[in-house]
C-alpha cells in the first residue's frame, strides 16, 4: 500500500524548492517603490521546475493580493510593487507538476495613502 501511495503522491510533493531571495540592491523596501526579487530553481534538480507558475503578493490589508502567471517561461527575477507598509507574503509555486513553490516575508516601510470621505 505504501508504495502505491508513494506512486500517487510522493513525499516531495508540495516541498519549497523554489528559493525567493530581495536583490541587494534594495536594502529597505518602501511603499510604492518597485522591488526586485530572485528566483532560483537549483533544489528542484534534476526534475525541474514546469510551467504554468503562479506567483502571488499578498499585502497586510485583508483582500491586498496580487497574482500573476507565467505561462510561457519561468522568471529568473520578479519586480513587484508594494502599495502599503507592513509585512507582505511573497510566493512562487507550480500550479501542477510537483506543486513545488518559494516563499518569502518581507517588510515595506512607508506611508499608506488614505482616502478621506466627507460626508
Amino acid at each position: 500500500m505504501t508504495a502505491r501511495l508513494e506512486e500517487i503522491c510522493p513525499d516531495v510533493v508540495g516541498e519549497q524548492r523554489i528559493v525567493l531571495s530581495l536583490d541587494t540592491s534594495n536594502p529597505t523596501l518602501y511603499a510604492h517603490v518597485p522591488f526586485q526579487v530572485n528566483v532560483n530553481y537549483d533544489a528542484a534538480l534534476p526534475d525541474g521546475i514546469t510551467l504554468p507558475l503562479e506567483l502571488v503578493l499578498q499585502g497586510p490589508i485583508a483582500g491586498q493580493r496580487k497574482v500573476r502567471i507565467f505561462r510561457t517561461a519561468r522568471p529568473n527575477s520578479v519586480v513587484l510593487t508594494p502599495t502599503t507598509r507592513g509585512q507582505h507574503f511573497i510566493s512562487l509555486r507550480e500550479l501542477h507538476h510537483n506543486r513545488w513553490q518559494g516563499q518569502l516575508f518581507v517588510n515595506v516601510e512607508g506611508e499608506d495613502l488614505q482616502i478621506s470621505e466627507d460626508r
